[in-house]
């Protein structure tokens, strides 16, 4: 094995519980059928009407998922990042089986881990601890998605900013005004300018106290 697929393979078991690693008929299985992807800035890992219903683990890197219109303009409604939203899959392939909308590439050269669905399906089958562990995180996957993006609808473009400074930093951090702002649906000149009323804002705060 590669030193990159022993280190991605390390990197993996920090993500997983623990228990899952313990059990070595599993783990010996997830090492033999799963596959170490790396994945350049501006390489697609999805494309537009593929039917791709693999899971891809993202070891480090990160992703942006864009919604497709009809004239291949993208709509970017997601990230996938390393450090929380680390499962990237077409969900519309993934639970119905039809081509995807949509497509997620790279915003920072990455490695990833491709489970296959059927191969998913059957370690859930066979092991209640995976299967314990993945309907786990599918969950927390769901609540995270729907929580930011339910507080992106009902907060104003500054206070939805604000929340993501304070709850989910690493986004504002990692993520590119640009993409940021395209994911808000406002321009980037206007994220610049929310930018520094949230700094003026600060200053003001601290001054005081």
């Amino acid at each position: 094995m590669e030193a990159l697929q022993f280190w991605a393979y390390d990197e993996l078991i920090s993500k997983s519980d623990v228990t899952i690693v313990e059990k070595s008929e599993l783990w010996n299985s997830i090492l033999v059928n799963t596959k170490v992807l790396s994945l350049k800035k501006g390489e697609t890992l999805i494309k537009k009407k593929e039917r791709d219903a693999s899971v891809y683990v993202i070891i480090n890197g990160a992703f942006e998922c864009n919604l497709m219109m009809d004239d291949n303009k993208g709509k970017l409604v997601w990230f996938f990042l390393d450090t929380l939203f680390d499962a990237a899959t077409a969900l519309d392939t993934f639970f119905k089986g039809v081509q995807t909308k949509y497509e997620i590439t790279a915003i920072e050269d990455a490695t990833v881990i491709k489970f296959e669905k059927s191969f998913l399906e059957k370690l859930c089958k066979e092991h209640k601890i995976f299967n314990d562990f993945y309907i786990h995180q599918i969950l927390n996957s769901f609540f995270y998605y729907f929580e930011i993006r339910n507080n992106m609808l009902a907060l104003s473009s500054f206070e939805f900013l604000m929340y993501l400074q304070k709850n989910y930093p690493f986004i504002v951090e990692r993520v590119s005004s640009h993409k940021l702002a395209n994911f808000m649906g406002i321009t980037p000149e206007w994220l610049s300018k929310l930018k520094r009323r949230r700094v003026g804002e600060l200053t003001n705060t601290t001054s005081k106290t």
